[in-house]
């Protein structure tokens, strides 16, 4: 009999904590699984037990959870690593060794990781952040302006944001917008236009915040030309749809996919030019008719993206890898990753540089 073990310190702040092992956790209890939330930092040998083969869930970037497994010895077991950021395969090492299998957001987050990774790798969607309670995602308020809001951490506003920020500007003084808000952290607060309205980031108020605006933008732009930034998964997107906001997507595979699924793949942008014109759109648009888009993309992902769902595609995952008979006892062979050179690439650049203001100079 399978006994599912979550080893997480339960990092309610962390939203892949809530997406996958809130959500996954809560509805295996109430289907009578085994569920067991193991602090890492704690012995495992006591979890061992004879007459249940477990099935060990951890989170990619907990290092306690890998050195914890590291030391399991006996019993029967499956360890499956959650995956999400793919900022650099490094990262993915140490859990590579120890798992027998990833599961990560979507399937070209698969196809990524699969180019380094030698095990199985499931997608499995990101279930309705459990802050958003069911009564809460179930009332939706009309919408009746234009009060569009972005949230996220300081890093991902400077990485994509700054672009865009004369567009918003533009769309407020032609009155396209009502009001344009920031919620994020406060080391990001005097970065950004007056225009702008910051609001500061709890978990706790996040819903409350967002339930205050109409339409979200969504901005995970490669401008980095990171390949993280380019298959983000479309969580923010699902989380504000079950708030009442319309999404305003950068045209990303993830946000591509999700957006046609909606009918909402207008709201798509891939420029200032192109979100200029979708929040020119937006503005001449009525509000009944966004009320039934917002109405038909809530219906969409009440259906598709609550745990339950999420908890039957898991527990398709798992069954498979019982046939595939997991092989944590057999030693993987070391990785080589490509070690970018940056010392080298910034050093001829700037020679590169210097040169040619010696040219200039001499001529």
């Amino acid at each position: 009999m399978n006994k599912f073990i979550f080893l997480s310190q339960k990092e309610w702040d962390d939203p892949l904590f809530r997406f996958y092992f809130d959500t996954l956790a809560r509805e295996l209890g109430n289907q009578n699984y085994l569920v067991e939330f193991v602090n890492p930092c704690d012995t495992l040998e006591k979890i061992v037990e004879p007459n249940h083969h477990l099935i060990i869930n951890f989170l990619y970037k907990d290092t306690d959870a890998i050195r914890a497994i590291t030391k399991l010895e006996g019993g029967s077991y499956t360890t499956v690593c959650f995956a999400s950021d793919v900022e650099n395969y490094d990262v993915y090492e140490d859990a590579y060794r120890v798992a027998d299998a990833f599961i990560c957001p979507s399937e070209i987050h698969k196809r990524v990781l699969g180019y380094a990774f030698d095990l199985p790798i499931y997608p499995l969607i990101e279930a309705i952040d459990p802050l958003i309670s069911a009564s809460e995602s179930k009332v939706l308020a009309p919408i009746e302006g234009r009060r569009l809001v972005w949230f996220g951490y300081p890093e991902s506003y400077r990485r994509s944001m700054p672009i865009f920020e004369n567009t918003i500007q533009e769309a407020l003084e032609l009155r396209y917008i009502d009001s344009f808000s920031v919620i994020s952290l406060e080391s990001l607060k005097n970065e950004l236009p007056a225009t702008f309205r910051f609001l500061p980031f709890t978990t706790s108020q996040l819903t409350t915040q967002l339930k205050e605006h109409d339409l979200t933008l969504l901005s995970h732009v490669p401008l980095d030309l990171s390949i993280n930034s380019f298959i983000k998964s479309p969580n923010k997107a699902v989380s504000s749809i079950a708030t009442g906001l319309i999404p305003i997507c950068s045209d990303t595979p993830n946000y591509r996919e999700l957006m046609n699924s909606l009918g909402l793949q207008q709201y798509l942008f891939e420029s200032p030019k192109t979100l200029r014109e979708i929040l020119k759109i937006l503005a001449q648009t009525e509000n009944a008719q966004l009320n039934n888009y917002l109405h038909t993309a809530h219906h969409y992902i009440e259906k598709h993206y609550r745990a339950t769902n999420q908890t039957r595609l898991y527990l398709k995952i798992v069954a498979d890898l019982k046939i595939q008979n997991p092989s944590h006892s057999i030693g993987k062979v070391p990785l080589k990753f490509f070690k970018s050179p940056d010392s080298e690439i910034k050093l001829r650049f700037y020679v590169r540089q210097q040169w040619a203001k010696l040219k200039k100079l001499l001529q």
